[in-house]
């Protein structure tokens, strides 16, 4: 992936998220669908949450999608980035925003709840720890959040307002 040029070089990808294979790199391109609202759709097949406060983050695979068996199938053989091989994390917060390069990451692979759907997939979630979280969090102003912390912070807040009204329901 170094040796891509800016000036005649596109990547193509699914835009809602994904999994973009190349020969050294695996791209991961994960939404985290706030509206411009900043809240949640009623409903999704891709759930993807921060954990520890934004170190790690789920996100979900269909093992029926040959990219997206692919990563599975390097991380069950190398549970992280490899010298010859790095999986690269790019994320926003909704459709609305532009992508950010977050880093390089390690993965742990847990088996997926039941998910009701029409779609018949086969699907993992994948826990992804971001190995260079510290530099994303790091170089802002005192009391300023990073761009990537504030991701965070709107998808964690969305997340326990939509807690908060199932609850009352």
């Amino acid at each position: 992936i170094n040796s891509l040029s800016a000036n005649s070089t596109r990547l193509g990808f699914n835009r809602r998220g994904g999994v973009l294979p190349l020969d050294n790199a695996f791209c991961l391109f994960i939404n985290f669908a706030l509206s411009e609202t900043g809240a949640l759709p009623s409903s999704w097949l891709y759930r993807n949450d921060f954990l520890d406060n934004g170190r790690c983050l789920t996100f979900t695979v269909n093992l029926e999608r040959a990219h997206e068996k692919a990563l599975v199938n390097f991380f069950v053989e190398n549970g992280q980035s490899t010298e010859d091989r790095k999986v690269l994390l790019f994320a926003r917060a909704s459709t609305q925003t532009k992508f950010m390069y977050c880093g390089v990451l390690a993965c742990e692979i847990r088996e997926r709840e039941e998910i009701k759907s029409d779609d018949d997939g086969n699907y993992v979630n994948l826990v992804l720890e971001l190995m260079e979280y510290d530099n994303l969090i790091a170089n802002v102003p005192i009391g300023e959040p990073s761009a990537f912390m504030e991701m965070v912070s709107s998808h964690t807040a969305a997340l326990a307002m939509e807690r908060e009204l199932l609850a009352e329901s």
